[in-house]
């Protein structure tokens, strides 16, 4: 927000701030993230992270095979697989439709991510672990929007991320779910001690929409991929110097024009190595 309060951003906005324009940009439009669901699950304790937690003997005995042979659960990344799926391939049930159209477009636009703990499960019982799946949507449509909240530039902006603002990003969302709901239904019917705590009922086919919401509500949250808002194109030429001045650039998330569909660190680095060879062949 320091382009803003610098008078470089909406003109209507910075003249409602008694900010002077420099130059009339849509700095802080187009505002995108990748938003998440949670499904939480009780499971036992010796298969969660969680045991860290409650186990003090167990973590003692982890911390020293980290340091004295490298070795154990510490070294474990939280995430250690992902499940893409495309819902357009997806009925209302979240089953996978038999026929496949041809011109339906394939492209997984959400991610599942197993989780070995669950948020907020730690006081709940403590006797069992935590389990959940983590549901992204990857290609949102809905866009929201970074505002200045005054003219301070240490004051928090006022954000609108406008999540699920479309009936297309709602419906997808709920398409998702009700796969997650068939997979953790497929755990506990193979055998394994899986009981809902934060999520939804396991029977995809009887969950309602109104519940799917509710969840959405309840469990919602950023990955913080925050992107857009300095969008390619719009805000920055493709030198990445901002419209209307001689060398200020971005380089970071906020010039793509769209989030992409994956975790951004790779873009981001890529984004920012383009912008040191392009100062370099200037330099």
């Amino acid at each position: 927000m320091l382009r803003c309060t610098s008078g470089i951003g909406p003109a209507e906005h910075l003249g409602d701030m008694g900010i002077p324009v420099l130059q009339d940009t849509p700095v802080g439009e187009n505002l995108q993230d990748h938003f998440g669901v949670f499904n939480n699950y009780l499971v036992p304790l010796h298969d969660s992270l969680l045991r860290v937690n409650r186990q003090p003997l167990y973590f003692i005995w982890e911390v020293l095979r980290y340091f004295l042979f490298g070795t154990g659960v510490l070294l474990a990344p939280v995430v250690q697989m992902a499940i893409f799926a495309c819902t357009a391939l997806l009925d209302k049930h979240g089953v996978p439709l038999e026929d496949k159209q041809p011109e339906i477009n394939s492209v997984p636009d959400v991610e599942i991510m197993p989780l070995a703990y669950a948020q907020g499960l730690a006081q709940k019982d403590a006797t069992r672990g935590g389990f959940s799946f983590l549901t992204v949507l990857l290609t949102p449509e809905s866009k929201g929007s970074v505002r200045l909240r005054n003219i301070d530039p240490r004051a928090a902006p006022r954000i609108d991320f406008n999540y699920l603002s479309t009936l297309s990003d709602r419906m997808r969302m709920r398409h998702a779910l009700r796969l997650v709901l068939r997979l953790a239904r497929g755990l506990r019917e193979q055998g394994y001690q899986l009981e809902p705590a934060e999520a939804p009922p396991l029977d995809a086919e009887v969950v309602g929409d109104d519940t799917l919401d509710r969840q959405i509500t309840e469990q919602g949250c950023t990955t913080y991929h925050y992107t857009s808002t300095c969008a390619l194109g719009s805000v920055v030429g493709n030198d990445l110097v901002v419209k209307g001045t001689r060398n200020l650039r971005v380089a970071d998330a906020s010039v793509f024009p769209e989030v992409p569909a994956c975790h951004l660190q790779a873009p981001v680095v890529a984004v920012a190595e383009k912008c040191a060879n392009m100062i370099l062949s200037i330099h």
